[in-house]
């Protein structure tokens, strides 16, 4: 599910660099590792894309209930693949996009090129890219 949504969520122009598909199967089992677990440490974060009210408020274009967001898998990734997007488009880099979904557009833009680099969350995507090229691959 998450490969189809990865290649035919599109709303925006994402640059191919940015390997949008990849970026999205990494964040999710990050997060969930793949809808595996989905009741957040923070306890404000559901589902598979551990998204807050406020994120998939922005992808939704309306608000969401906390049950649809634990419950709902696909709704869940279509709107975790819409945020990611968003972040993916209204930040600079591929880098901040990631951090963006993680920290928010304001904080993703706010810091300093060194603080995103040093970015726990985004160190820890880049490692689960490599997992995720694995597993996007069995599947073709």
């Amino acid at each position: 599910y998450v490969k189809v949504v990865g290649t035919s969520y599109y709303a925006d122009p994402i640059p191919d660099n940015y390997r949008y598909e990849q970026t999205l199967a990494a964040v999710l089992l990050q997060e969930s590792s793949l809808c595996r677990h989905k009741r957040g440490l923070d306890r404000t974060g559901y589902g598979c894309g551990q998204l807050h009210q406020r994120a998939a408020h922005v992808a939704n274009g309306k608000p969401v209930s906390v049950h649809k967001l634990r419950h709902d898998d696909a709704l869940n990734i279509r709107l975790a693949a819409r945020y990611l997007a968003f972040c993916m488009t209204h930040t600079n880099s591929w880098e901040r996009g990631v951090v963006c979904y993680n920290k928010g557009p304001s904080r993703a833009r706010s810091m300093s090129d060194q603080q995103i680099a040093a970015d726990g969350y985004l160190t820890s995507i880049r490692h689960r890219m490599r997992t995720a090229r694995n597993l996007l691959a069995d599947l073709d």
